[in-house]
């Protein structure tokens, strides 16, 4: 993927929806490749972590993706006056 996209890390690693709440194997998993942190996506109890699991491969359209639907999220839960 990022031979693919090379500028992908440096214009996306700190967009939200390029961001998992991982349990437990955080940690060990640390700033391992999308194949290899799948897996644990995919045994997430978190919905949000879990359909990042069922995706098969992780790029620019996946991660805007995700951020529109974590935006949405927040504005059903998060009320603005």
């Amino acid at each position: 993927m990022i031979k693919a996209d090379p500028d992908i890390v440096e214009e996306c690693v700190l967009r939200l929806g390029n961001m998992c709440l991982l349990t437990n194997v955080n940690e060990k998993l640390g700033n391992k490749g999308f194949n290899t942190k799948k897996a644990a996506f995919a045994k997430s109890e978190l919905l949000t972590t879990l359909a990042v699991g069922k995706t098969s491969k992780w790029d620019r359209v996946e991660i805007e993706n995700r951020q529109t639907h974590l935006a949405q999220l927040a504005k059903s839960v998060w009320r603005f006056s």
